[in-house]
């Protein structure tokens, strides 16, 4: 397993870095922790077909920010998206126009998932903890 920060700053990017985006590359998949606008990054370690897995930890715009360039990506194995309670509601607006390129008009498939409902569709383990925070956060 290697994990690479892609961005770490909170609120709005620095002259230091960009908003919280993680990679954990592991054997079988590609999982991405929350979209900051170190995201962009993202297809300078994404090489093969490996499953991608991105967990939305809640929607602030800094661990958000960067769902506006999905259609830069070449992703063939398609996406899923995990999220809170509402994360088709939410992206359903924000990953849309007028914002910016809808998530069923991108190249690729996505799936989105709600957890912890539907931690089941995983092929993975994952565990949920609520977060204190002024949002429903994981």
């Amino acid at each position: 397993m290697k994990i690479i920060f892609l961005g770490t700053n909170g609120w709005y990017d620095t002259s230091l870095g960009n908003t919280i985006c993680t990679l954990i590359k592991t054997q079988d998949f590609y999982i991405i922790l929350d979209a900051g606008n170190g995201l962009y990054k993202i297809d300078r370690h994404i090489i093969d077909e490996k499953p991608v897995f991105l967990f939305l930890s809640h929607f602030h715009l800094d661990h958000i920010i960067g769902l506006h360039i999905l259609n830069k990506f070449k992703f063939k194995q398609g996406i899923h998206i995990c999220g809170p309670q509402e994360t088709r509601n939410i992206l359903g607006t924000i990953v849309n126009a007028p914002y910016t390129l809808p998530l069923t008009k991108l190249p690729y498939s996505t799936d989105i998932y709600e957890l912890p409902e539907e931690l089941s569709k995983l092929p993975f383990s994952v565990e949920t903890k609520p977060l204190m925070h002024s949002s429903l956060t994981f």
